[in-house]
């Protein structure tokens, strides 16, 4: 409201100056036409022979005319500015009276006609205006100039009166519009107060607060463009509402433990699934891995995996935890590749637990029933060859036998593979590795596979270069290996 006053009272102070200017104008010049009008008519009586009849008369003449009209004196003068005769002055004391010759409007007489303007007598404070013209009067008045002078001491007062009225209306108009811009501030002040409390609660996330009142024409855009922000922000927020409350439902009900950390390796979220894993872990957001779990290799292997982050060939990182004894946990820690809400890195928990369990029921399964088959297998073999050595077994017999032998050998040797695996998956195998041959190595293989060749019609070559071929290995491993190529190739 101040400054809209501020800005007011320069113009009102101009115009109020100005219409002030131009009313002292228009009294000038009312008054000069009012000693201009009189001074003719009074010039034409006297040049028309209708004025006094000598010049002693003038001065009565001069006063009898000059008493009819209002503040106007009248005076005539001679050529070179002597006061011969004035309304005023008594004839005795025209003598004591200013060379009038100065005045401007005497001056003008110079150049024939009429001159005006403002002059001020030595005694006198008061302005007045003056109108001379040269005149011939008929009779014995000789010629001379003719001049009158009327008082603005009226006109001054009038123009007080105007001045005063001016500034009266300056003054009444500076106080309405004080008051007219309280009110209208005031107004707009408690209007915009309720859409500014409108954009405050939406910017609290009271995103269904709307504006039911507009201001004004002029406010109408803002308040649409507030209520149409505000619709959309509802909009936004209930579509990454439903979008988060279906992304941690989805994360909740999977099977696999899920920790999510950020940038910084800290936990930012876990799902249900790993408090049940690690109970209390829900209380970890905001730490380090190793504090929620204390596992250093995990804490490591996160560390690992965060410096990959934003990588985008960055392959995941494996590795297996077995936190309590009888579970077992396959870890995967997938770094992001893009830093996507601050987030760094995703470590999923799959339980392998029952899986780990069968694979040792399975080994040690495999482990007993070949441990179980050797010893029946040794004395079939056994058996067999007695038997066979028998000269009084009957040679069709014989061949039943060689069949049971061959099928024991080939028995001996799946269950001694067994027994093998077995020590494998265990890390029990002993291996006793030196410089070998492997073309011997090879042809052990060729000998123990010919059978299966003869059986299924299939020749084995040899093209092996005829000197040794010497590397480091351990001898019946590399034999089992040529070995297993050659039944393969034989079944495949």
């Amino acid at each position: 409201m101040a400054a809209f006053i501020i800005v007011l009272i320069p113009p009102l102070i101009v115009s109020s100056w100005y219409l002030q200017r131009i009313a002292h104008r228009q009294l000038m010049d009312e008054a000069q036409h009012d000693a201009a009008g009189s001074l003719n008519i009074i010039a034409a009586a006297l040049e028309s022979g209708q004025g006094p009849k000598s010049v002693e008369g003038l001065d009565t003449w001069l006063k009898t005319t000059g008493a009819r009209l209002d503040d106007v004196r009248l005076s005539y003068l001679a050529l070179d500015g002597k006061v011969l005769a004035d309304s005023r002055v008594p004839r005795e004391s025209l003598y004591a009276l200013d060379d009038f010759g100065q005045l401007p409007e005497v001056k003008a007489i110079g150049g024939g006609g009429r001159g005006n303007g403002v002059s001020f007598s030595i005694d006198a404070e008061a302005g007045e205006v003056g109108a001379a013209k040269r005149v011939i009067p008929q009779g014995p008045v000789p010629m001379g100039i003719l001049r009158l002078s009327l008082s603005v001491a009226a006109m001054q007062e009038r123009q007080q009166q105007l001045a005063g009225g001016v500034l009266f209306s300056t003054v009444a108009t500076l106080l309405l519009a004080a008051v007219l811009s309280m009110l209208l501030a005031r107004q707009l002040s408690n209007q915009i107060s309720g859409m500014s409390q409108v954009a405050e609660a939406i910017g609290r996330g009271d995103y269904a607060k709307r504006l039911w009142q507009v201001p004004g024409r002029e406010f109408s855009p803002l308040a649409m463009s507030i209520n149409n922000m505000a619709e959309n922000i509802q909009a936004q927020i209930q579509t990454i509402t439903l979008q988060k409350e279906q992304l941690l439902a989805i994360l909740h009900n999977m099977k696999e433990g899920v920790m999510l950390l950020d940038a910084d390796g800290k936990i930012r979220a876990v799902n249900r699934a790993l408090t049940q894993i690690f109970p209390g872990i829900e209380r970890s957001q905001g730490k380090s891995p190793l504090e929620a779990v204390l596992e250093p290799e995990l804490q490591r292997q996160c560390e690992q995996a965060l410096t990959q982050a934003g990588d985008a060939d960055a392959a995941p990182v494996m590795l297996l935890l077995e936190p309590r004894k009888g579970l077992v946990y396959d870890v995967g820690i997938v770094p992001l590749r893009e830093h996507e809400a601050g987030l760094g890195a995703v470590v999923v928990f799959h339980d392998i637990s029952k899986l780990k369990q069968l694979e040792r029921i399975r080994r040690d399964f495999v482990a007993n029933v070949s441990h179980e088959l050797r010893t029946p297998l040794t004395s079939i073999k056994g058996y067999a060859e007695t038997l066979h050595g028998d000269e009084r077994i009957d040679p069709k017999a014989r061949l039943f036998l060689e069949i049971i032998h061959k099928n024991a050998n080939h028995m001996a040797k799946i269950v001694e593979d067994l027994l093998s695996l077995s020590r494998l998956e265990a890390d029990q195998q002993d291996f006793e590795t030196g410089v070998v041959d492997a073309s011997s190595a090879l042809m052990s293989a060729f000998r123990e596979c010919e059978p299966l060749g003869r059986n299924r019609r299939v020749r084995l070559d040899n093209h092996l270069p005829p000197k040794s071929l010497w590397v480091v290995a351990d001898y019946d491993r590399l034999v089992q290996v040529f070995r297993n190529l050659i039944e393969n190739a034989f079944r495949y």
